[in-house]
């Protein structure tokens, strides 16, 4: 009788069937590409609580916007008048805008002026103005203010005093992301910060807060532009070699 082997090599039927492979190097990119822009996608822990999703947030017509006619004032008495978009054409030049809603105070439009040299030092294509419903004033804060007369970028934000029969704002920082959607509203005595008035420590506390907040919500909306152009690439270079 012929001796037994007791490890036996498995015959081709005993085998585990394996995962069928790619059929081609193109399928193989694909399902790299895919697997990357899932990635990509995937961050909703990272958001900070602040910042509205792309997804739940207002967009506002950037056209009609800075179409609308007002005033602009760039301090030391230089006043103009005409169209936003082209008063303010060195400041919106197609990357994040940052406003800074005029109401009842001027703590946080001082705290973002001291603010803005560094936004604009991390940020080149930041566009950052002051909105106000009253004629602006003679002022030497590091942008220019807006005169939104007759109002067309307050209530567009809905940002008009409920109480203030259409001729009040409520005092808020807004960024505006490069679609146009309303994706930060830091408000400044309402909301959660109505007590930013109480005493000057509580003030310089909150306005402190308030300015991180916008900058870590700005280097959140940044990343997540350069990740989107990042994609776009991707995908018109796959669409050219295909």
């Amino acid at each position: 009788m012929g001796q037994v082997s007791l490890n036996p090599r498995k015959r081709p039927s005993d085998a585990s069937p394996s995962a069928p492979g790619p059929t081609s190097t193109g399928e193989a990119l694909g399902r790299m590409q895919s697997g990357t822009k899932k990635r990509r996608t995937q961050r909703p822990e990272e958001r900070p609580n602040w910042v509205i999703d792309k997804e739940d947030s207002w967009v506002l017509d950037l056209h009609k916007l800075y179409g609308s006619v007002c005033g602009i004032s760039r301090g030391h008495g230089e006043v103009a008048n005409g169209q936003l978009g082209d008063l303010a054409g060195k400041e919106l030049n197609g990357g994040l805008v940052v406003l800074c809603i005029l109401g009842s105070t001027t703590v946080h439009l001082r705290a973002l002026s001291s603010l803005s040299p560094s936004l604009s030092a991390s940020y080149p294509t930041i566009g950052i103005l002051g909105v106000s419903l009253h004629a602006s004033v003679l002022h030497d804060y590091q942008f220019p203010i807006v005169h939104d007369s007759p109002p067309n970028i307050t209530p567009a934000l809905g940002l008009l005093h409920p109480l203030g029969g259409g001729r009040e704002a409520l005092d808020a920082i807004v960024v505006l992301d490069t679609c146009g959607r309303r994706r930060m509203v830091l408000p400044v005595g309402w909301g959660q910060s109505r007590h930013c008035t109480v005493s000057d420590e509580l003030l310089r506390n909150t306005m402190a807060k308030l300015m991180a907040n916008l900058m870590d919500g700005v280097r959140w909306l940044d990343k997540e532009w350069q990740e989107q152009r990042e994609e776009e690439l991707e995908e018109m270079e796959v669409d050219t070699e295909g």
